[in-house]
């Protein structure tokens, strides 16, 4: 006999093959793997981090970091129009709000199952 717990399990499996097949999560998949194989984003991404931590410390020992700014935001300003970069974000962004509707419905859905003392 299949308890309630194994149902959801196996619910919850076919929902993940179900969205690991959905056009907008292998198009994310597609360009994160591009984003993450591309060496010179990666370099632009650590020297920005890096960057902000010197920004940090000079600014914490009151000294003037003006120049370290400006090469802040031109290094900032070639990764964020990079095409990589920037189709590699707006898939993300499409996904992450693709996701929190998928959310959103099923949570309502079990409020209305709820209230209408089918859950």
């Amino acid at each position: 006999m299949v308890s309630s717990l194994d149902k959801m399990r196996e619910l919850a499996h076919q929902v993940n093959r179900d969205l690991l097949s959905h056009p907008l999560v292998k198009e994310y998949q597609a360009l994160e793997k591009a984003y993450n194989d591309n060496e010179y984003l990666q370099r632009l991404e650590k020297k920005i981090v890096a960057i902000q931590k010197e920004i940090v410390i000079v600014k914490s020992k009151k000294g003037s970091a003006l120049e370290l700014v400006k090469e802040y935001e031109n290094i900032k300003e070639e990764f964020a129009g990079h095409p990589v970069a920037v189709n590699y974000q707006v898939a993300r962004e499409e996904l992450n709000d693709f996701l929190q509707e998928l959310n959103k419905y099923i949570n309502n859905q079990l409020i209305l199952d709820k209230e209408a003392g089918i859950a």
